[in-house]
């Protein structure tokens, strides 16, 4: 999904859109009174705009560093992966001191600031910036992480989840 995206909106508003989408999940679970609503807003709303934030950063940190792909792309998804880190002791301490809808919008709304204003960084090699006639942005079928493009393959369907390996050959 994000592929799509990115060859049409490109790097940056793809990731404020994302940004935008992530908080909005986040605002508008602060409103669900039942756990379908919760589903829809967090899971169905804000899910896909943590796809697209989590997508972005790995294709342009791997095209900034072609021969460190591996070591680029693994600090980058070690930086998601220990975002709670931070994000669970702060929501603890809001809820305490504000209960949980207030502190959904609280980081709904910071969520948005902060990735919208990050997604301004986001910018890919000169060589595969668009606006270079001689490259342009790669192709959709390119941009789909390989677990994907295994999984759409016809391959083995247990080989669809791939693994770390396989996000750094491509």
């Amino acid at each position: 999904m994000t592929g799509f995206y990115l060859s049409r909106l490109g790097i940056r508003l793809t990731t404020a859109v994302g940004g935008i989408i992530v908080g909005l999940g986040y605002i508008l679970s602060s409103f669900a009174t039942q756990v379908g609503e919760l589903v829809v807003s967090y899971g169905i709303i804000g899910g896909p705009g943590i796809g697209i934030v989590y997508g972005v950063p790995i294709l342009v940190v791997s095209g900034w560093f072609p021969d460190k792909k591996g070591l680029a792309v693994g600090l980058t998804i070690i930086g998601f992966g220990l975002s709670p880190l931070i994000t669970a002791p702060l929501a603890n301490h809001l809820i305490e001191a504000y209960t949980v809808r207030p502190t959904l919008r609280l980081l709904g709304s910071a969520m948005m600031v902060i990735i919208v204003a990050l997604s301004f960084t986001m910018k890919l090699p000169p060589k595969t910036r668009p606006g270079n006639p001689s490259q342009s942005l790669p192709s959709r079928r390119s941009l789909q992480l390989p677990i994907i493009r295994q999984a759409s393959s016809g391959t083995d369907p247990s080989m669809a989840y791939g693994s770390a390996t396989s996000l750094v050959r491509s």
